[in-house]
């Protein structure tokens, strides 16, 4: 039933709210209020895009995912940093059903946390056509998450996010339809730097990047192949008092370019979770390190699925394991 209602609410926000941001974006422009032309000329570097995929490719080691017409493909140029923050600073941002898994290459004390300052580009439901919307969003993310109390089928990983800031209606009615805390606000950009403001109200933090370091397919990227994986895991989430929803963000990693990068990231609001206030400098990405990359991928955001989709993989991980 709820799928039902999700499928019907999507089709009509489509319709209303798709076209009402993708009218908001020409005036924008237009006005010249919105340039797009944040990460446009280091994208420009590598080529022509490579469209989505559908179905995309499966990853090795990932559950058979069940692909649909109703879910969401678009295109994403990002800055995204990768770092190990502090356990408990991470753990109090997981709602009540997950808790935090052992991750063998961090230490103790600290976790795995990802953020991400994108441009989603021609964003829609596979079954449109035309996909008119572009928005920028800012995302927090926390892999390595699992469920709690359950010790039963597929447990984890997943991957939770806490916060998440956009400049546009659509995408932020769907994610909260689907139980992901997004925020409406206002997203500045320039060609290599981007600002997140409340919508009403004062400045967030602040980015600056500078692409250096190897550029080419993102499997030359030195010391990112475990963070792809786990930007890849599934996604658990709740609605009022729903039980868990488990949806799926597929970056296609086999289409995505991408380049090391130096960021500086000023966070002026504690709004910003994990960080205080201050100024937080990242290198670029090297194996075994913190650090930070530039991403020109395609991508598939999953609505709903059962559970059992997950627990059928887990079953066949045991048994290929012999347990």
């Amino acid at each position: 039933m709820y799928l039902w209602l999700i499928r019907t609410f999507q089709v009509v926000t489509c319709v209303v709210l798709g076209t009402f941001d993708a009218c908001l974006t020409v005036v924008l422009r237009l006005l010249g209020l919105e340039r797009d032309v944040y990460l446009r000329e280091w994208q420009r570097s590598f080529g022509p895009k490579a469209p989505p995929q559908f179905p995309p490719e499966h990853e090795p080691g990932e559950p058979h995912y069940p692909y649909s017409i109703w879910d969401y493909h678009g295109y994403i140029r990002t800055v995204i940093v990768v770092d190990y923050l502090d356990r408990a600073k991470v753990e109090a941002l997981l709602p009540d059903y997950l808790e935090l898994a052992h991750v063998p290459d961090a230490a103790l004390e600290k976790h795995p946390v990802l953020f991400s300052f994108g441009l989603n580009e021609h964003f829609g439901p596979v079954w449109m056509p035309v996909k008119t919307i572009s928005y920028m969003e800012l995302l927090v993310s926390i892999p390595d998450t699992q469920l709690k109390g359950k010790r039963d089928g597929y447990v984890g990983p997943f991957y939770f996010p806490p916060r998440l800031w956009l400049n546009r209606l659509f995408p932020t009615v769907v994610g909260r339809l689907l139980g992901y805390p997004k925020m409406l606000g206002r997203v500045p950009t320039t060609a290599d730097s981007c600002t997140i403001r409340r919508l009403f109200g004062g400045e967030i933090a602040r980015l600056k990047v500078t692409p250096c370091g190897i550029s080419g397919p993102i499997a030359k990227i030195p010391g990112f192949g475990r963070w792809m994986r786990r930007a890849n895991q599934p996604i658990a989430t709740k609605v009022f008092f729903s039980s868990p929803l488990f949806t799926h963000f597929q970056w296609e990693w086999n289409l995505a370019k991408g380049q090391q990068a130096e960021v500086t990231l000023e966070v002026i609001s504690a709004d910003f979770p994990v960080l205080a206030r201050g100024t937080y400098r990242w290198s670029p990405l090297q194996e075994g390190q913190s650090g930070a990359i530039l991403v020109s991928s395609p991508f598939e955001w999953q609505i709903p699925f059962s559970r059992k989709i997950l627990d059928e993989s887990a079953a066949e991980k045991q048994m290929a394991a012999g347990v």
